[in-house]
């Protein structure tokens, strides 16, 4: 009986990657330039599954993030204002990790930031890929402080998993 019920699933999920073509997956990053070893930030990349695609890069970060008080204030467990970072990578693999921390972080102003989330978002045509990032924008709703120790952003990168896994359930159902 297990068997069964594993094959038919296996073939679900099969039929369903066909016809979705949504892939999702948790990129590690460094959160200290000078120790780059050190993988402890969390940025969530979705695209569809092709060879070369736009793959989009979420992730949530204080907005002041190089100031010495927020990180400080961090480091002691306070709340300090934060953002949720949307970004495209043009033509690029959601695997090609190299290529997309490259082209991912840039020193941008906080105003810069939220423009270019909200130019990077209104631009989406795909609506799968719109529907997911606006599933992750509800957790920016909630959440627009950061502490390092209770809501940071492998809380989001758990967050944005259970949502994905959820999405995909749900389209499966419909099917």
């Amino acid at each position: 009986m297990n068997l069964n019920k594993s094959f038919i699933y296996i073939l679900l999920n099969l039929f369903f990657f066909i016809a979705c073509k949504l892939q999702m997956q948790v990129m590690k990053t460094s959160i200290l330039n000078f120790l780059p070893q050190l993988k402890l930030h969390h940025v969530v990349l979705i695209s569809k599954i092709d060879k070369k695609n736009d793959v989009y890069t979420i992730d949530f970060t204080p907005i002041n993030q190089s100031h010495s008080k927020t990180l400080t204030s961090l480091l002691l467990g306070k709340n300090v204002p934060a953002e949720l970072r949307i970004r495209r990578i043009k033509n690029t693999n959601i695997n090609d990790e190299k290529t997309i921390l490259k082209l991912w972080d840039s020193n941008i102003t906080e105003k810069q930031s939220l423009d270019l989330n909200n130019s990077v978002y209104t631009s989406i045509k795909d609506k799968e890929i719109k529907e997911m990032i606006a599933l992750f924008l509800l957790w920016a709703k909630k959440k627009q402080y950061m502490n390092l120790y209770t809501c940071n952003c492998q809380h989001f990168g758990n967050y944005a998993k259970t949502n994905y896994e959820t999405y995909m359930e749900q389209q499966l159902s419909e099917m």
